[in-house]
């Protein structure tokens, strides 16, 4: 039985955020990049930066809106930017519930951003359109965060990342 978690088949892009700014400044980048249909799984403890991570995807789409983590609600919708993006968040799901019992592939045909927080505490269920962020603690403002992808539509976004940042 699979994790949820993408197998990695190419070599992660392995970065250091020093601050919540750096951490915001990465989603950004991903946020200006993001093409409608891919999913951005994000994975991490607790106060890693996957939300602060999604408020810089939500700032590169031009959404000025607040962002907050969806953990009791689910799915939160931002529809101003320059896509939809739908922020999901599956900490309450970690006991491996599918996703397909939550309607959740209306979202990924509704031409828009999908992120999903504890995306590894989901069966497998979407499309192969993903990129997996996994945040983790260095120190106590430091964070490392791998970017990885197991598909070509998400190599294609990783190449993007390394022209766009040089990576």
């Amino acid at each position: 039985m699979s994790d949820g978690s993408i197998t990695l088949q190419h070599d992660p892009v392995n970065l250091i955020s020093n601050s919540a700014a750096d951490t915001r400044n990465l989603g950004a980048l991903f946020g200006r990049i993001a093409f409608p249909g891919l999913i951005i799984e994000l994975i991490g403890p607790p106060g890693s930066g996957k939300t602060e991570f999604t408020r810089g995807i939500a700032q590169g789409l031009g959404i000025t809106r607040e962002i907050r983590s969806p953990t009791f609600v689910l799915i939160h919708e931002y529809r101003d930017g320059r896509i939809p993006l739908f922020h999901m968040d599956f900490y309450r799901l970690l006991d491996g519930q599918p996703v397909g019992e939550m309607d959740i592939f209306e979202y990924e045909n509704d031409s828009g951003l999908i992120v999903l927080e504890w995306a590894d505490g989901i069966e497998p269920g979407l499309s192969a359109n993903r990129i997996c962020v996994k945040l983790g603690f260095i120190e106590a403002d430091s964070r490392s965060i791998s970017i990885y992808t197991d598909n070509v539509i998400g190599e294609k976004f990783m190449k993007s990342l390394r022209i766009n940042e040089s990576l």
